[in-house]
């Protein structure tokens, strides 16, 4: 039978946390902590919460991601069907879209890294699936995409257009670096390959990238794996 004592617990910068009407001790926050959280970056918050979400991955372990799994958003992305960009331009071949994606891949350090891409090519609510995220919406993933990669030490490279059809393009590329997080993950260079489907407009509606010799679980290890080398300059 649970005890009905009431008990109190110490806190070192705030002393006691009051009791509540049962007695019991008003589990929140003391507000030394809550004033330290406030004052932090946000994107420190979003990180430590990015962490807490991907707690279950154990590194060193091997990690069954069921398909069709959602990662955890490292921040708020914004609405679905947020407009990005100039007017669309729609009714260009696939060749044409084709071209476009490979320069956009080609140019700088590449969109995946980037975000710089032609968003006029793609339809506003887009889907952009890979191994480990899955996010509808075109401003979306370029938010996403502005929190992921740092730009200094991470680029596509290899860039091949592989496969032109209808409604089809398929691009080769390899991508490598190190993520923003504050422990500075670094993520081994693999290759891949990104289909784009294309719709009735001749927009691009979704996005679809397979990795060859990276899966998934192998990738989330590596979200958690600090490269201390970075990290002590």
């Amino acid at each position: 039978m649970a005890s009905t004592s009431s008990w109190v617990v110490s806190c070192g910068r705030c002393g006691v946390h009051p009791a509540g009407p049962s007695g019991r001790v008003r589990r929140s926050p003391c507000r030394a902590s809550v004033r330290r959280r406030a004052e932090e970056p946000e994107s420190l918050r979003w990180s430590r919460r990015a962490a807490l979400g991907l707690g279950l991955v154990v590194v060193g372990q091997d990690v069954a991601v069921r398909p069709g799994t959602h990662a955890m958003p490292l921040a708020p992305l914004g609405s679905v069907g947020a407009t990005l960009g100039g007017p669309k331009r729609e009714g260009l071949s696939a060749e044409e879209v084709a071209d476009i994606l490979v320069d956009d891949l080609s140019r700088g350090q590449g969109y995946f890294v980037s975000g710089d891409l032609t968003a006029e090519i793609f339809d506003d609510r887009c889907r952009f699936v890979d191994p480990t995220n899955d996010v509808v919406g075109l401003k979306r993933y370029v938010n996403a995409l502005a929190i992921l990669f740092d730009t200094m030490e991470s680029s596509v490279r290899d860039v091949e257009l592989l496969e032109v059809a209808d409604k089809k393009i398929v691009v080769g590329f390899t991508l490598g670096g190190v993520l923003k997080f504050p422990w500075r993950p670094k993520v081994e260079r693999f290759h891949g390959t990104v289909t784009y489907t294309l719709g009735d407009s001749g927009l691009v509606v979704e996005q679809r990238q397979q990795w060859r010799d990276k899966s998934a679980s192998k990738a989330l290890r590596e979200s958690f794996m600090p490269d201390f080398t970075l990290m002590n300059g």
